[in-house]
């Protein structure tokens, strides 16, 4: 009965210090709250990220309905692998 009093206590000790935390830190509601913001359009380019469009009104009423088909905002391809360079003959045997 002791193990079980003492893990109450020390479960409503975590319970207050993640209330406080909270009280002392509140998550952001808007993105205006936000100390930096980095926006999708002023991403760099490359031909591997394809970003889409935010939708208008109506596709975010129609991503409601369970049967649409959801796009994704963000699509990153596999990009192909190049080789390496050979290192210089003045690193052979070190490399």
């Amino acid at each position: 009965m002791p193990d079980e009093r003492a893990r109450k206590r020390l479960q409503q000790t975590f319970k207050f210090l993640k209330e406080l935390n909270s009280l002392r830190h509140p998550e952001p509601q808007r993105i205006s709250e936000y100390s930096d913001v980095l926006r999708m359009d002023t991403w760099p380019r490359h031909p591997s990220v394809i970003v889409n469009p935010v939708a208008d009104a109506e596709a975010v009423e129609e991503a409601d309905n369970p049967n649409a088909k959801i796009e994704p905002v963000i699509s990153i391809k596999k990009v192909n692998k190049t080789r390496c360079p050979k290192p210089p003959k003045e690193l052979d045997g070190w490399v």
